[in-house]
């Protein structure tokens, strides 16, 4: 089974009860039901959760190592701070031509190669968003829908393909991580950290260069270190905590690398799932296809930043793919100060610190309770007046609290446009190589379908738009 089937099996068997527990290896660990328990951990009580459960050592991995997911204490406190600002509408709306000519991109592909007769979505979509990722964090044209085998597609492969050593390397690192500094197993291999260090430098170098300064992602790095650097000439302190500014060379390589490994993986995923649900009900497709085109028309033809906000039936779909296909399965947190827990005598039990805590995702995305039918794909479960009856701790695809998600703007924005590109371009259906139902691929620690996504994509005839 998948990681989410194993937590959803264990779920399950807790049934009635607001938390439980099972061990990894030795180590007792804390699987939380009850919504409001969640709520806790990931907000009131933020405090006493405040890390995520994965343990990286920065100088094995000095790359990984500065990935907000794994930071923790204050260092996280600090670089989340610097990086949130580059995430605002303000800032993302700017990137939007960029992403929409990808998405020209894209569909001009689909159509050269519709006569093929069906595609892999998922590596279809992982080429639509490496492009993406690539112009808007590095502005470099990424090549990798035309062309597989280009860098950045190999280097995404290299970062997340599945395989035996893989995922060895992977669950070593996660479970065993005292092992992992033993034999100085990385996440960001010496390939990846190299490829990425040479792309930054050369772009970095240009534009100084040339005296360009370009509204992306790379540029609102270098310009935090520029401003670090502006700051550690008056300052003398060599704490941490007291340089609330610092951001060296390293930091720049590594939050690039950090955009590109979530803005292509989870997203691909996404957007994959998206027109899955889209050609395995027809109906929908078909509503989805109508809302997009009468935004266009309303703009003139137009995919806009501002249009895309507009597709409120979109979205309902979108957030009910979310439901179905979280490409995170669980979220890992670990009690960082000891915590009070009722049992049901009334009496009470202690988190001690440093116990694992496993919020699982999946198995809460489809528990009756929460979703009515949770095989069925409904995107009215999340119209307006059906999201004030839902529990907003039920339905977690981003995570909440201090540590949601610090992509998922930028994540909804390119899947949406990818969505709305393909569909008001072509029709979707199933081919006899589309699993339904879809099967979890258990040697993904993301969501994948087993057997991958075949879909086929037939070129519609323009309507006047």
């Amino acid at each position: 089974m998948s990681i989410g089937e194993n937590y959803q099996d264990i779920y399950r068997k807790l049934d009635g009860h607001k938390y439980g527990g099972m061990f990894k290896f030795s180590q007792p660990v804390l699987i939380v039901r009850d919504p409001e328990l969640i709520k806790n951990i990931l907000v009131k009580d933020f405090t006493s959760f405040h890390d995520n459960d994965v343990h990286v050592n920065i100088d094995t991995d000095p790359m990984f190592g500065r990935n907000p997911f794994v930071l923790r204490g204050e260092r996280w406190k600090i670089t989340r701070s610097q990086l949130n600002p580059a995430f605002t509408a303000a800032k993302l709306k700017p990137l939007f031509p960029l992403v929409l000519e990808v998405c020209q991109e894209l569909t001009d592909y689909i159509e050269k190669n519709a006569h093929t007769g069906e595609f892999e979505t998922k590596e279809l979509c992982a080429r639509f968003t490496t492009n993406v990722v690539a112009t808007c964090a590095f502005g470099i044209h990424g090549n990798a829908i035309w062309n597989p085998e280009s860098e950045f597609r190999r280097m995404g492969r290299e970062l997340i393909e599945p395989g035996f050593l893989q995922n060895l390397k992977f669950t070593t690192i996660l479970l065993m991580p005292f092992i992992a500094d033993i034999f100085k197993l990385r996440f960001v291999t010496t390939t990846l950290e190299d490829f990425f260090r040479r792309v930054v430098k050369e772009v970095a170098m240009q534009r100084e260069q040339k005296n360009v300064n370009r509204a992306d992602y790379l540029q609102y790095l270098i310009n935090l270190k520029n401003k670090a650097a502006e700051s550690s000439a008056t300052d003398n302190g060599h704490d941490f905590a007291s340089q609330k500014n610092i951001f060296s060379d390293d930091d720049v390589v590594a939050q690039a690398i950090t955009f590109f490994g979530d803005g292509f993986e989870t997203s691909s995923t996404a957007l994959s799932f998206s027109l899955y649900a889209l050609a395995t009900n027809p109906d929908i497709q078909e509503k989805v296809r109508e809302e997009v085109e009468s935004v266009l028309k309303k703009h003139g033809g137009e995919l806009t930043f501002d249009s895309i906000q507009e597709m409120t039936y979109l979205d309902m779909v979108f957030s009910e793919v979310l439901r179905m296909y979280p490409p995170a399965m669980f979220l890992p947190r670990q009690c960082t100060k000891p915590f009070k827990l009722e049992t049901p005598s009334g009496a009470s039990f202690e988190v001690e610190a440093g116990t694992p805590v496993v919020i699982p995702l999946y198995a809460l995305h489809y528990d009756p309770q929460h979703f009515h039918d949770p095989l069925i794909f409904d995107p009215e479960r999340f119209s307006e007046e059906n999201k004030k009856n839902l529990h907003k701790y039920v339905y977690l695809p981003f995570g909440n609290g201090p540590r949601i998600c610090l992509g998922s703007r930028f994540a909804m924005m390119q899947v949406k446009a990818g969505i709305a590109a393909i569909i008001s371009n072509f029709e979707l259906s199933r081919t006899k190589r589309t699993p339904v139902p879809f099967i979890p691929d258990p040697n993904h620690f993301l969501l994948a379908a087993k057997g991958g996504l075949w879909l086929q994509m037939k070129k519609l005839k323009r309507k006047d738009i």
